[in-house]
């Protein structure tokens, strides 16, 4: 039945998330995390923090609790420069569990919706996915536009990244005749030039982080590009070893082209200004989505997770719009 004070909360050193404030959080789920809590009282802390925190967030495990209702207030509260991203739950078994836990008051989902939404509060449907919108909304540019554009190297995971996009409402536009005219000497016949752009095989394995992102992004269309990442590095230095090279050497090489591979990825974003989201159904521990990360470029376990990202920094982009309206 304690009721817990707003927080600051910071992300360990060496964590890919950018810095970010809680307004109210269950410090359980926290500290499993590896987050470091600093309770205070916020609105003070806030002011005289030596910078200001890239996102705001909060955990509350159901519309009842007292941390969501301080969150919702604390967000009408605070400058809408800052996204807000916000996990809590919405089901009778979770506003019971969530009665024992707290002793809060409980009250219809629908009503809290209702509060989020007119704060500017993004909400997220686990805390998985809130520590997502966290990661990219305080990493990456706004998107352009509504459309995304996806880029894959295969059929499979094509398909499954466009059918995740449609169920979380995301627009893939058609490509232009200029892009597809522009496409047409990178790719073989057997690709699909639409969108999702599913190449199957490459000319050039370069290629596909280059000249091709590069085409996608500069579409008419294109507001995001979300890009499927599949090059192991052990299968790379395999194919070097077949080649003759030394194993130390295709070592060395494999780590290079790779780290390459993740600047062009890296520039690209930062020439155009549209954010670049990766996904892959391979370890997030394998050389290239950890070089992707640790160069700013969100890579996920799956579509799923990633569209819901991109959902979530098109969900910013209206509602900063919105209340720019509001106070001008």
């Amino acid at each position: 039945g304690q009721r817990r004070s707003p927080a600051h909360l910071f992300l360990n050193p060496g964590s890919p998330f950018p810095p970010a404030l809680a307004v109210a959080v269950d410090s359980v789920h926290v500290k499993r995390s590896g987050i470091r809590v600093i309770p205070a009282p916020l609105q003070r802390r806030v002011d005289k923090m030596g910078r200001k925190p890239k996102v705001f967030i909060g955990l509350a495990g159901n519309p009842g609790d007292i941390t969501g209702a301080r969150c919702a207030d604390t967000s009408r509260s605070q400058s809408f420069g800052h996204p807000k991203a916000l996990y809590i739950g919405g089901t009778e078994t979770g506003r019971r569990a969530g009665f024992s836990h707290t002793a809060a008051m409980s009250g219809p989902d629908e009503l809290y919706e209702g509060i989020f939404r007119q704060s500017g509060v993004i909400r997220a449907k686990s805390i998985i996915e809130l520590f997502d919108f966290c990661w990219i909304l305080g990493s990456l540019p706004l998107p352009k536009g509504p459309g995304t554009i996806i880029q894959s190297h295969s059929g499979g995971p094509a398909a499954t990244a466009a059918d995740a996009a449609g169920r979380v409402g995301l627009n893939l536009p058609v490509l232009s005749d200029d892009t597809v005219r522009k496409l047409t000497p990178f790719v073989p016949h057997t690709a699909s030039i639409n969108n999702p752009v599913d190449l199957t095989y490459a000319k050039n394995h370069l290629d596909f982080f280059e000249n091709i992102p590069k085409i996608l992004i500069e579409d008419e269309g294109a507001g995001s590009l979300l890009i499927y990442f599949l090059m192991p590095g052990s299968m790379t230095t395999r194919f070097m070893k077949e080649m003759g090279v030394p194993e130390e050497q295709a070592i060395a090489d494999t780590n290079q082209l790779l780290s390459n591979l993740a600047e062009s990825i890296i520039n690209l974003q930062k020439a155009h200004d549209r954010p670049v989201i990766g996904y892959t159904f391979r370890s997030l521990k394998e050389q290239l989505p950890k070089a992707l990360v640790k160069r700013g470029i969100p890579v996920f376990k799956g579509p799923e997770r990633a569209v819901s990202a991109i959902r979530a920094l098109l969900n910013y982009k209206t509602i900063k719009k919105q209340f720019s309206t509001r106070t001008h």
